[in-house]
Formats: structure tokens, C-alpha cells, sequence
């Protein structure tokens, strides 16, 4: 798709957007203009630019591109990659001039991943360490408090500590260093979410124990 055909789509769906009634209408609408295009990264960014920057009409494209997720394992994928460059790319940004993007953009995600839209293992490319950008912590607890709103605590708490799920989730829960285990404790416990730092906890005193034993022993030689 070329800039100019990009251009005019952009208006041709905030034509509608103002045109149409109620959200069945738009969504019929829109349909048939989605049905003439291949799906390609720029229809999602558009779709989900538009909800970023358009406070009246949020729900209604978080709608439409949760059920073009659905509908199409090529929407699917391009949206699980946004997501993905959204939080590697966060970091290059500052929180203050970002922060309205920042948040919006969390809240759009927050309902795909509700609504099983996207994939939840591509939570993957989350790593919390402790000397994380200001905004990648920003885009992280944001994205966790939303989460947490749509799904109840309780809900994501299971779905996150899922076996299957915490397989993927290296990043999430980190062990490899107790810098990088307090700071992802931190962070959870920022946002109510105490249930998740457990395994963490455990880890941190099997650790603290371990070196404990290990300097008794060398005290000992």
C-alpha cells in the first residue's frame, strides 16, 4: 500500500467512524473496506494509532481489531509484532512526552491479550531488569494494572503463573540475578499483584540459604 492509498484510508475510516450510528453499523462498514486490502502491518498501526488519538471512537477499534485478530491468523501475528516493537522500541522515547501514548497503547493491548486476541506467549519479549529505561517500566506496570482491571487480580495472577505459560515467561519472573528477582518483585507488588513475587521469594531464599551454607563451609576450611 502506497503512502497516498494509506493516506486516504486513514480518512475513508474516520469518515465512517463520524458517519455511521452505532458500532454494528461502523463495524459493517468497515468490514467491506478491510475485505479489499491484504492484511499488512500498516492497517493494524493505522487501527491502532486511530484508537490512541481518538478518545470518542477507543472502544470501537480496539473492538474491530481484536476481532480481526480472531477472524484471521495473519492480523493475529502482525498485532503480536506491534506489540513485541512497541516495547523493545519504548525505550528510545521519553515518559513525559510519551506518556499519553504510552498509556493508551497499554490499554489497546491490554483487551487483545483479555480477549485471547493475541497471544499471551508473546509476553516473552518482557524482560524486567533492574536498571530497566523509565519508560519500559512505565509501559510494563501500565500494561499489568490494565490487565489486572479487565481480568480481576486473581484471574491474571492464574493465567500468569499458568505452567505452560511460565515456561515462556523467563523475562517476567527473572532468577537469574536477586537485583533483577527484587526489581520484578517491585514491580508486581506496585501494582497489586503480590500472589505473582511468591515463586520469586521462594527463589531469592533457596538462594540467600545457599549462600549462607557456602560461607559457613569456606569459614570452616
Amino acid at each position: 500500500m502506497d503512502a497516498i492509498n494509506f493516506i486516504k484510508l486513514r480518512e475513508e475510516i474516520i469518515w465512517s467512524l463520524c458517519s455511521c450510528g452505532n458500532y454494528t453499523e461502523w463495524a459493517q462498514h468497515f468490514e467491506k473496506i478491510i475485505e479489499r486490502l491484504q492484511p499488512n502491518s500498516q492497517i493494524c498501526e493505522l487501527i491502532m494509532d486511530l484508537s490512541v488519538t481518538s478518545q470518542v471512537h477507543r472502544d470501537y477499534l480496539i473492538d474491530f481489531a481484536s476481532w480481526l485478530c480472531s477472524n484471521s491468523e495473519e492480523y493475529r501475528q502482525i498485532y503480536e509484532e506491534i506489540f513485541k516493537n512497541s516495547y523493545e522500541t519504548i525505550s528510545q522515547g521519553d515518559v513525559e512526552s510519551d506518556h499519553h501514548r504510552i498509556y493508551e497503547e497499554t490499554k489497546f493491548f491490554a483487551v487483545l491479550f483479555w480477549r485471547d486476541s493475541i497471544s499471551w506467549n508473546i509476553l516473552s519479549c518482557i524482560t524486567l531488569k533492574e536498571y530497566s529505561s523509565s519508560c519500559k517500566e512505565y509501559f510494563i506496570t501500565l500494561l499489568l494494572l490494565e490487565m489486572s482491571r479487565n481480568l480481576g487480580s486473581e484471574n491474571l495472577c492464574a493465567r500468569l503463573m499458568d505452567p505452560n505459560l511460565q515456561k515462556k515467561l523467563d523475562g517476567l519472573f527473572p532468577k537469574d540475578k536477586i537485583e533483577n528477582s527484587l526489581y520484578a518483585m517491585r514491580i508486581f507488588e506496585l501494582v497489586n499483584l503480590q500472589q505473582l513475587a511468591l515463586d520469586l521469594q521462594k527463589c531469592l531464599n533457596t538462594t540467600e540459604n545457599d549462600e549462607l551454607t557456602l560461607g559457613v563451609e569456606q569459614m570452616s576450611l
